[in-house]
């Protein structure tokens, strides 16, 4: 069997065990070609050849990326999360380190269905989650903070609390907008601090928005904020952030499309904030095409 071993060696804040991973994989029969930090054109050449395997080390702007540039995906995934949040894995529950790989196990194998969202024409995907309001407004200002600030490395170190106290103080900050909002053709429009379309529990700063999501049924969940529920949220955060028990669970609306307008400048896909998001419509489904991931054993 072949593998390919995929690395992105600026995820997450430890360096990947890379001995340990290859060790798993030559045990297991697998001829592996390793390409740390590839280029488009290397992984397509390397991808033209017979592929049992392809394994991602990394997080889930890793993974975005790679179902970006070669979707559609037959071949079964494995993901060694060394990112910073690792919403995939921890939604799914895949371990750090499989201490097998057996393909022959159907049961291993974990269907994946993909968000899709078509705004001003253009169709796009999205792993965990597409949405607007306070979540987006944070994404944007971290990745303002991360093009600004020189000390990029050290700031990696922080950039997970950083995040939770910015959403902290966004809440504060942040008037409800109005949105029109469509949900398997049923009116749901008002005002709200967020409205969020999500494929996994986790998004952002491993923000679990809704325990019920699961990304293998074919379905999405809408979950949203409005303002008279602002206080109850951010009690729950800053919970989280001495530490303490909490929960930001939020009820959901399990779904198959959407339609959202938000009539504001805040909106995002997975992590990356839309830079010139004008009101526009957002017309939201499941995608018919999927992933499969090796869960491990």
């Amino acid at each position: 069997m072949r593998a390919i071993l995929l690395q992105n060696p600026f995820a997450g804040l430890e360096p990947a065990p890379l001995d340990t991973i290859l060790g798993v994989l030559r045990k297991e029969g697998f001829t592996v070609n390793h390409l740390p930090s590839p280029s488009i054109q290397e992984l397509k050449t390397a991808l033209r050849e017979k592929t049992d395997l392809i394994v991602l080390i990394g997080g889930d702007g890793t993974v975005r990326h790679f179902v970006k540039h070669f979707s559609p995906i037959r071949t079964p995934l494995l993901l060694i999360p060394t990112g910073t949040a690792n919403n995939l894995a921890g939604s799914m529950g895949f371990p750090d380190m499989p201490g097998r790989i057996d393909l022959s196990c159907e049961k291993s194998l974990i269907p994946f269905h993909l968000g899709k969202v078509d705004i001003k024409g253009r169709p796009d995907f999205f792993l965990e989650s597409i949405g607007a309001g306070m979540i987006a407004r944070m994404m944007f200002l971290m990745h303002f903070r991360k093009l600004s600030d020189p000390y990029f490395y050290d700031y990696q170190q922080e950039k997970y609390e950083e995040s939770l106290r910015l959403l902290r103080s966004i809440i504060h900050s942040q008037s409800p907008q109005p949105c029109r909002l469509m949900i398997d053709g049923e009116d749901c429009s008002g005002e709200y601090l967020f409205v969020e379309v999500i494929n996994i529990p986790m998004i952002g700063p491993n923000l679990k928005l809704a325990s019920s999501t699961d990304p293998t049924d074919e379905y999405l969940e809408v979950v949203w904020l409005r303002p008279e529920e602002r206080g109850a949220f951010e009690t729950q955060l800053l919970r989280r952030l001495n530490g303490e028990p909490f929960s930001l669970d939020l009820p959901a609306r399990r779904c198959r499309s959407v339609t959202l307008t938000w009539e504001g400048a805040n909106v995002h896909i997975d992590g990356e904030a839309f830079k010139d998001y004008e009101n526009e419509k957002l017309q939201i489904s499941v995608a018919s095409e999927r992933l499969y991931f090796y869960k491990g054993g």
